[in-house]
């Protein structure tokens, strides 16, 4: 089962971000974590805070729900994503591969712990 957060701008729809109670990034994440599967924020909106939104309403839950951590998987050349995870206090704890079309990629799991 996915939970959302979703922000918006009026009536649009500007971001959001899904999340699992039953993080599936790997046996070597021994917390209790909340997995943040998705988190997408419309290019016309980035540096306007609603990333910060989303990972405030994230964290808040992750720990509304008694969490040890939240964890997350992102591309590895994703720069913008990996520095704004690390401005959140996530860390590189390993990598998983993923398929996009013909090509392996890899991404790294991060987590940031919350006790």
């Amino acid at each position: 089962m996915y939970l959302y957060i979703v922000a918006f701008d009026n009536e649009k729809m500007v971001g959001f971000a899904k999340l699992s109670l039953q993080q599936q990034l790997g046996d070597f994440i021994t917390r209790q974590s909340l997995e943040i599967c998705r988190l997408y924020v419309l290019k016309a909106y980035h540096d306007q805070k609603v990333g910060k939104l989303l990972m405030e309403a994230t964290i808040e839950l992750a720990k509304k729900e008694k969490m040890e951590s939240v964890v997350l998987g992102v591309w590895e050349d994703n720069h913008r994503a990996v520095a704004f995870y690390k401005k959140w206090g996530f860390e590189k704890i390993g990598t998983h591969p993923f398929v996009m079309g013909d090509l392996i990629e890899t991404d790294w799991v991060m987590e940031k712990k919350l006790v």
